[in-house]
């Protein structure tokens, strides 16, 4: 796995940092090799760590010395991406200190990569304990397969899905607005809370919405709802109270559009599909959203379905000439979106932006929209 990684990056024009003693480097080192790249190994010195005996990989073409692990950390951090391995606690680690020192930066927008589905429970611990804030989750992957990471590093999502029975063949594509097109009413309830130093799992957040009766519609904004959600969540009355109000009056404002939104909508309508979305907001507040973010063009059908009425929102795709079989679902809620859609035979996709729903590995996901223009096909009548 490390040489097919190792080749596809250098293929694709990226140098290799790595440890350079052997281990994942030796094949990781072959196949940049093959690959006509370049890798360079940060090594520590055999005097100053006299157990480290291990000799630095033959083809490494670039070899560093440093002193001191902190240097050799600084100098595998400042990297445009990173990959990592199974491995032990050096290699937890090396990920503890890349992620601290990408957060002290700031919100970065590097990719790292788990190449194991091992890491899983690792990270779902790491959520659950809330050890990083939400925001940072959405540049975190677990990949099965080397082809996958290759597709993240590069954003050629042609390497992940190369299988052709992995198509789906569709006329109009449905999105989700909240979560999926514009952040939700529950992301940015999170962001707000974090911003403020209160830090919840979007999961939890999820739940505690549904069960205070709040739906993403940002038409329920009382500060005794929200009152109602900080308690849920584990705050007290008092503390809820204080900071109500203020996480009230940031959930009214308009919500913010992915980055992959616009571009993906772009290319679907220029490509011969119809596109629509569907909310709990009224259809005043869908306009007026997707008139503030110039999204309104790109958009052929709204449908604002009764508590998710799944079977409501057949009826309009019907009557829009849209059976379902030519429609594929994409949302961002496991049980509301993909579930539901499931249920009536209606094929969807769930978006798991934030590793929300990291121990499901039953429904089909994608962390990106950027993923749907390759391996949805245009269905010829």
């Amino acid at each position: 796995m490390a040489e097919e990684l190792g080749y596809l990056l250098a293929r694709n024009g990226f140098g290799i940092i790595c440890g350079g003693h052997g281990g994942i480097a030796t094949p990781l080192a072959a196949g940049v090799t093959r690959g006509g790249g370049r890798i360079c190994g940060i090594s520590l010195p055999k005097s100053r760590y006299p157990s480290r005996n291990a000799k630095i990989s033959p083809e490494i073409t670039e070899a560093v010395q440093v002193n001191t692990l902190s240097e050799r950390l600084e100098a595998l951090a400042s990297s445009n991406g990173y990959v990592v391995f199974t491995g032990g606690i050096g290699t937890l680690a090396e990920f503890a200190f890349i992620w601290h020192s990408l957060q002290i930066e700031g919100d970065f927008d590097r990719p790292i990569v788990f190449l194991s589905s091992s890491w899983s429970r690792f990270l779902a611990t790491f959520k659950h304990n809330q050890m990083a804030k939400f925001k940072y989750y959405k540049h975190v992957y677990i990949c099965e397969h080397v082809k996958d990471v290759a597709a993240i590093v590069t954003q050629d999502y042609s390497l992940k899905y190369d299988d052709p029975k992995k198509f789906f063949h569709k006329k109009c594509i449905l999105f989700d607005l909240d979560g999926t097109l514009v952040e939700s009413l529950e992301e940015q309830f999170v962001k707000s809370c974090e911003n403020v130093g209160y830090f919840f799992p979007l999961a939890d957040v999820l739940a505690s919405f549904e069960k205070c009766g709040i739906r993403s519609s940002g038409d329920n904004n009382e500060v005794a709802l929200y009152v109602n959600i900080l308690k849920s969540l584990g705050l007290t009355a008092t503390t809820a109270a204080e900071i109500a109000e203020p996480l009230c009056a940031k959930s009214g404002q308009l919500p913010d559009v992915y980055s992959d939104a616009a571009e993906v909508l772009h290319y679907f309508k220029h490509n011969g599909f119809s596109t629509g979305v569907v909310s709990s907001r009224s259809s005043l507040q869908v306009n007026d959203i997707l008139s503030a973010h110039n999204l309104s063009d790109l958009v052929d059908i709204c449908c604002a379905p009764h508590q998710h009425d799944m079977q409501q929102l057949c009826s309009v795709l019907e009557d829009s000439g849209f059976p379902k079989d030519a429609v594929i679902y994409v949302g961002d809620k496991l049980k509301d979106d993909y579930l539901s859609s499931r249920a009536i035979n209606l094929d969807a996709i769930l978006l798991d932006r934030h590793l929300t729903y990291l121990g499901d590995d039953h429904a089909f996901k994608i962390r990106s929209l950027k993923e749907l223009k390759y391996f949805i096909q245009p269905l010829h009548a």
